[in-house]
């Protein structure tokens, strides 16, 4: 157990979480508003618990991440709607997030694809995530000045807000 402390303690001594600590601040000093509304469960557990407090629609993940951050899975007013202003969320940047997920989603599957009925892709994110990553190093934000990401350093794992996929499995969340 000893080694196991010590192990941790020299992660956060290190060089590299220095850097990771000054990025994940900067980034936290930037967010607007609360981070999401799905209480501690995962991504996963709260789509469940939509749909079952919403019988008949279904809640795939970009959905599910959408509504965590309008409200409770419980709410009957719950709803989500792609029109919906920045204002409909509980962090402003929420709205800039999922436009370019959904701008980019539509360069590769087509004009007409609708991702609030399909699962956040994995390499979509992790393409929005290292541009936004840059833009928060390099002290610009392309969002706006909302933007909220991170990146573990050292693994291969890349974060946006609580939404975590596995590098290289296209598709695959971590959630």
């Amino acid at each position: 157990m000893d080694n196991c402390w010590e192990a941790i303690v020299d992660t956060w001594l290190s060089e590299e979480y220095e850097q990771y600590h000054a990025v994940r601040s900067r980034c936290r000093a930037m967010m607007q508003g609360s981070s999401h509304k799905q209480g501690p469960t995962t991504l996963k557990e709260y789509a469940a618990r939509y749909t079952r407090f919403h019988p008949g629609q279904e809640c795939a993940s970009f959905k599910a991440y959408a509504l965590a951050h309008k409200g409770k899975a419980k709410d009957p007013d719950l709803v989500y709607n792609p029109e919906d202003p920045p204002e409909a969320y509980s962090n402003l940047s929420m709205h800039s997030r999922l436009s370019e997920y959904t701008a980019m989603a539509r360069e590769i599957h087509g004009p007409e694809f609708d991702p609030s009925t399909a699962d956040l892709e994995g390499d979509i994110v992790m393409r929005l995530n290292n541009q936004l990553m840059l833009d928060v190093v390099n002290g610009k934000n392309s969002l706006g000045g909302v933007a909220m990401t991170c990146a573990c350093f050292g693994c291969h794992r890349l974060v946006i807000g609580w939404i975590s996929v596995d590098a290289g499995k296209n598709g695959s969340t971590g959630i």
